[in-house]
């Protein structure tokens, strides 16, 4: 086939690459199926704030999949793609695999060569736009060490706050939930079978009468149905403040169920278990919830810590006699969730535009400056 006939195409994508890494963070919306979708390689533009950048992300060729690299980065790929289109077929197929097979040295490289990162590195790379969240952000990372998550949440007032707290933070479906929510006192209903039927929930709905203004969570391997409608009505017509949540879609699921079981002191409830439905004492609490877009994050009351600490060294345990080394990282990383310390930075803004966007920023931000400090920066030279 006549690999001119894809040229003008690629020059085309080539051509957004580059304006959507440009020097001035600029963005390109796509269209996909009729719907307009943000380019996820402008989700994270290094060197977006100023001109003239003297720090360069290390490790373009490994994160450049997920929308962070550079311009330049996009440039020279392009230029590649375009020189092995002109080549006959085989040719192009060889050159292709030879090039694939030298992408691991040359990062090595790369980060042979690259620069400790310390704090005043990590500013650098941080927003130039006269904020104060660079300093912040890096205070954050340490805290974290590089490897614990760090929440971006709405602060109050105009600045940042950096705190560290024992909350436990999770990546799971949050059903038709499109702003924060934050909720004190929140109750916990969790079920281990998928809830769709409005008989499987009314009991536990019934019961928030005993605890006045405090919410509910249902939180089940699968919410819908007749089950949701009813969750979404009490919660609209202010009878109960209530709302539905979904376990990981994992293979370990149940599993975290326990986790999490543990965490806020409640019982999974099961109907063979348990024939006489729902009873208060299968509760779980918590002293505030914050919902997001597909994850949340929660603040335990002291009384469940003992519960917590038993189940993280069961999970320890099972890790040391499992011969899978994944697996076993897998059971230490939940052990640690439970038990370690979640970094959040708290930014706020003189309206809640602001504030929305000055967290945009830090997010982008915090992406390039964790690269920095796991692998390195190089100094550009003019």
């Amino acid at each position: 086939m006549n690999p001119q006939i894809y040229i003008p195409k690629l020059r085309e994508i080539l051509t957004l690459l580059s304006i959507s890494h440009a020097s001035n963070g600029g963005a390109v919306l796509l269209e996909r199926n009729g719907k307009g979708m943000l380019n996820p390689s402008a989700f994270s533009t290094i060197n977006a704030w100023e001109r003239e950048p003297k720090i360069l992300q290390t490790s373009f060729l490994e994160v450049a999949r997920g929308g962070d690299g550079g311009k330049m980065g996009c440039l020279i790929l392009g230029a590649l793609l375009l020189e092995l289109l002109k080549l006959p077929s085989l040719e192009r197929l060889q050159r292709a695999r030879s090039l694939r097979g030298k992408i691991p040295l040359i990062r090595e490289q790369i980060i042979e060569q690259s620069l400790e990162a310390n704090k005043e590195t990590l500013i650098q790379i941080g927003d130039k736009r006269g904020c104060d969240l660079s300093s912040d952000l890096a205070d954050a990372l340490y805290m974290a060490g590089g490897s614990l998550h760090i929440s971006l949440e709405k602060g109050e007032g105009v600045g940042s706050e950096v705190v560290i707290s024992d909350s436990l933070y999770c990546k799971l479906p949050t059903l038709r939930i499109e702003e924060d929510i934050e909720l004190k006192g929140p109750m916990f209903a969790l079920y281990g079978r998928a809830v769709n039927k409005m008989s499987q929930v009314e009991d536990a709905l019934s019961l928030m009468g005993s605890f006045p203004h405090r919410p509910l969570i249902i939180l089940a391997p699968m919410v819908g149905g007749e089950a949701l409608s009813t969750i979404e009505l009490n919660r609209k017509e202010g009878v109960v403040d209530c709302y539905a949540l979904e376990a990981p879609r994992v293979t370990w699921g149940r599993g975290w169920l326990e986790d999490f079981a543990a965490f806020t002191g409640a019982t999974i409830f099961e109907e063979d278990i348990y024939p006489e439905g729902f009873t208060a004492p299968l509760f779980g609490s918590a002293l505030k919830i914050l919902m997001k877009s597909s994850e949340i994050i929660v603040d335990p009351y002291d009384d469940h810590a003992e519960r917590t600490a038993e189940r993280a060294e069961q999970l320890l345990g099972e890790a040391d006699n499992i011969p899978h080394t994944h697996t076993q990282d897998l059971w230490k990383k939940r052990a640690a969730a439970l038990l370690g310390s979640l970094v959040r930075v708290r930014i706020g803004g003189v309206t809640e535009t602001e504030a929305r966007f000055r967290r945009t920023v830090a997010e982008k931000a915090l992406l390039s400056m964790s690269d920095a400090l796991d692998n390195g920066y190089v100094e550009r030279i003019y």
